[in-house]
């Protein structure tokens, strides 16, 4: 099956309906990227220029990126890995370095590690680190943070409660661990979405055996409040962001009698 990496571009046409509070969206353009199988893409980000980078996994298990131009045009793509697995699932911006998070593993029979990889503004790796235990861990969200630092969060294997945990790690601008965290129960949990927070802390979000699950801490990660949703079958937080008035807004997935919800 060929699945490719697909980017639509929306616009909202504001001034066509000034009366009407549901503003309309028009496609402007459609792209496609990819080989003859399956390429998964994770994450995009909007660059200075107006153009795109995304973030994801191709069909022979490489983290994989697409540059383009303000139009969807391919400007280029890199590959990082070798043999094994390497999937990115996060990308973020500092100074005029990218840099992706994900997890890699040596070969498809040993566990994964969180990754870290930093490229510069043409596609050329940097450097790259690995993070985690003896079991499988990896990072599905990032962000840079303000002391030039970088935050990575996903699920862990080899530390925590028992099943998969939250995962959090602290690095500096060079990708060294500062400190590590985790969150969770005894039984499966996974972290989806990260931000950093206006008082230097961070939000996290995600589920916590089969509930949607927030979690806020402070600037050490240490756990200020958190909040699990029991009341669906299965429910899971996919975003979470601060408001301007200094709340948050999350939006997952829930599993009721009905079927899958939004």
């Amino acid at each position: 099956m060929k699945k490719l990496i697909y980017l639509i571009m929306i616009i909202t046409l504001y001034h066509l309906i000034p009366t009407n509070p549901c503003y309309s969206q028009d496609t402007l353009w459609t792209r496609t990227y990819g080989g003859p199988n399956w390429d998964d893409p994770s994450d995009i980000l909007i660059i200075d220029d107006g153009g795109y980078m995304i973030a994801g996994d191709n069909d022979v298990y490489d983290g994989y990126i697409v540059r383009t131009d303000s139009l969807g045009n391919n400007i280029w793509t890199s590959t990082f890995g070798g043999n094994g697995f390497q999937a990115l699932t996060g990308i973020c911006r500092h100074d005029n370095d990218f840099f992706l998070s994900g997890g890699s593993g040596v070969d498809f029979f040993s566990p994964t590690d969180g990754w870290l990889v930093c490229i510069s503004n043409n596609g050329d790796s940097l450097w790259s680190k690995t993070y985690g235990g003896e079991d499988d861990d990896g990072f599905t969200s990032m962000a840079a943070t303000g002391d030039g630092g970088y935050i990575l969060a996903g699920f862990t294997h080899s530390y925590g409660q028992g099943d998969d945990d939250w995962y959090l790690v602290k690095t500096d601008s060079l990708g060294d661990t500062i400190w590590t965290r985790t969150y969770g129960s005894p039984h499966f949990d996974a972290c989806y979405a990260l931000q950093e927070t206006s008082d230097g802390g961070y939000i996290m979000g995600g589920m916590c055996a089969n509930g949607a699950y927030i979690v806020k801490t402070d600037a050490q990660g240490e756990l200020t409040w958190d909040d699990r949703d029991d009341g669906l079958t299965y429910t899971m937080y996919k975003e979470v962001k601060q408001t301007d008035d200094g709340g948050y807004i999350a939006v997952g997935i829930a599993h009721a009698d009905g079927g899958e919800q939004l």
